[in-house]
């Protein structure tokens, strides 16, 4: 017999029919994470940071390597929303492709973090004993030091 993959509903989920409405656990975790407000804000917060991050070059005032020695440290104004650098560079279509570049330095190293954690974990596994010890003495040290 196969398990069903509901669980039964609290008392705020009971159907005006009277009987007990099943919800899913997709849908209670779902729940669960609307009632949290800092996590809505996190996923929103993500949610537009890569969509600049994909719509980078449709966003972008400016050409971001676009150079004017004459406009070096310009004040914000004049379609220069943040102002120049000292290369004359638009600072915000710089800060709009820097956000390209911030992603993708996360994604490979959480990436290599846990391919690097999973293959660790799997030798110590695998092998246990004193190989297990070791490993896992190996992995103490490196959690001792500060990011």
């Amino acid at each position: 017999m196969e398990r069903a993959n509901v669980v039964a509903a609290g008392a705020g989920d009971v159907p005006a029919s009277g009987g007990i409405r099943l919800v899913s656990q997709r849908e209670r975790a779902w729940r669960t994470f609307k009632g949290n407000r800092t996590a809505v804000v996190g996923l929103v917060l993500i949610i537009l940071i890569v969509a600049v991050a994909i719509a980078a070059p449709l966003l972008v005032p400016h050409d971001p390597y676009d150079q004017s020695t004459r406009n070096r440290l310009a004040d914000p104004g004049g379609g220069y929303l943040l102002g120049r650098d000292d290369y004359g560079r638009d600072v915000l279509s710089r800060v709009i492709y820097g956000t390209r570049v911030a992603l993708l330095v996360g994604i490979v190293s959480v990436a290599f973090g846990g391919l690097l954690g999973t293959a660790i974990g799997v030798v110590a596994g695998y092998l246990g004993g004193k190989v297990d010890a070791a490993l896992m003495r190996f992995v103490d040290v490196l959690l001792a030091f500060p990011d």
